[in-house]
């Protein structure tokens, strides 16, 4: 094979756009954490969106959620159904073919993602009380953001990775099923507490929108309009922002079980992104509620002493 004819194979294709992919993340990740510390800036969105025209027109933040999640799902699903690692399991548990012609591990890989991603593109968004637009423009970020890593994720684990497996979860090495188990766990936990968290806060809202029912919005000032999460995880970990740790915790239970460098990497972006959301939001409930709100609280990260209460 001469020098061309290898540069332009489709294996060195492939492998280029997942390489450039992978460091595109990691790219933005610093990128998030370069801008927050030097530039910061709140997400235009939810409490956030006070309706600057800078960020162009907006839209219903539910069609928005799900147009720009749903991608990740959409997308991964197909990696799973027509993976050389992973399409023949539904067949299989179907009973079309007798032969378990996948591989456990990316199996259970792919479900994990494609779990998280229908809860967060088809069930979260309609739970959701009443909430604010949302830019379009960032609707289509996060729209190529998911579309980019539903594609890197579904190709690496359906197609790319691999383990010594030879038809059965007990032919597993020790240290590889320790760490898929780690993995596993960690991943169970963090979407445990993400989606606990998320619904203590929707109830806590819906709540507290009963209560004003009869009264014009208008007339309250945000200290009015909203109110100091409590209970489930807020005060478990003493955090401002446990959905936002719960999310960061499974993707880091991801990393493990897959080994992935591409986990990796969207496991850092997930850090990164997430986690200057949650010191955003931190900072905003201090300003608005000062004393009132509990001091104690860190904004991302738990059981850290109260002089590292911004982190």
């Amino acid at each position: 094979m001469n020098v061309l004819s290898f540069i332009l194979s489709n294996e060195l294709e492939m492998l280029s756009w997942e390489g450039l992919t992978i460091l595109m993340m990691w790219g933005s990740s610093l990128s998030v954490l370069f801008l927050q510390v030097f530039t910061p800036m709140n997400a235009p969105y939810g409490r956030f969106n006070n309706f600057v025209s800078s960020w162009g027109p907006q839209m219903s933040f539910r069609w928005g959620w799900i147009l720009q999640e749903a991608p990740a799902f959409v997308l991964s699903s197909f990696f799973f159904l027509t993976g050389d690692k992973t399409k023949g399991f539904l067949p299989f548990v179907l009973g079309l073919s007798s032969k378990p012609d996948f591989d456990y591990p990316n199996v259970i890989a792919i479900l994990m993602f494609m779990t998280h991603y229908f809860h967060r593109a088809f069930i979260y968004p309609l739970r959701l009380p009443d909430p604010k637009p949302c830019p379009v423009l960032i609707v289509l970020m996060a729209f190529v953001f998911c579309t980019v890593n539903g594609s890197l994720q579904g190709h690496m684990v359906c197609n790319r990775l691999d383990h010594p497996l030879t038809g059965s979860p007990s032919s597993l090495p020790p240290l590889l099923l320790l760490r898929l188990s780690a993995g596993m766990f960690y991943f169970l936990l963090g979407m445990w507490i993400n989606i606990e968290a998320d619904h203590q806060m929707i109830s806590l809202k819906k709540a507290h929108m009963d209560k004003l029912k009869d009264v014009d919005r208008k007339t309250l000032t945000v200290k009015q309009r909203y109110l100091i999460p409590k209970g489930s995880w807020f005060d478990r970990l003493s955090i401002s922002c446990p959905n936002y740790f719960g999310e960061c915790v499974e993707w880091t239970g991801f990393w493990l079980f897959t080994g992935s460098p591409s986990a990796l990497a969207f496991a850092f972006f997930s850090f990164a992104f997430i986690g200057t959301r949650a010191l955003q939001t931190h900072r905003w409930y201090h300003s608005t509620f000062g004393k009132s709100y509990p001091q104690k609280r860190t904004a991302f990260w738990p059981f850290l002493p109260p002089l590292f209460s911004s982190v």
